[in-house]
């Protein structure tokens, strides 16, 4: 099996604590299931959808550390097909935000 790889991803996360936030991963060699995880910052996470071997959605929690964090930055993020080939970590740029909704 062919180790997945990350193209991009549209990021916006809520930093408030149990809030959740929704985005999307493009790559290849995606299959069913693939986990995303958030590994730096620690403390997300992750709930992730299999859309197609190029794109996956994710639904992010964040922690009560997040609370701290600046309002934009990079995070990195992984992703694993059947729990065996994993990703390069790929760092994004994305946006934080506090909201209620």
């Amino acid at each position: 099996m062919a180790k997945p790889t990350i193209s991009s991803a549209g990021i916006v996360l809520n930093k408030k604590p149990n809030k959740k936030s929704r985005f999307s991963v493009t790559g290849t060699n995606f299959t069913d299931p693939s986990t995303v995880k958030i590994t730096n910052p620690t403390g997300w996470t992750t709930d992730t959808k299999f859309k197609s071997s190029t794109l996956l959605t994710v639904v992010a929690t964040a922690p009560a550390s997040a609370s701290a964090v600046n309002d934009t930055g990079d995070i990195t993020i992984t992703v694993t097909n059947n729990q065996s080939e994993t990703s390069a970590p790929a760092q994004i740029a994305v946006v934080f935000v506090s909201e209620d909704t």
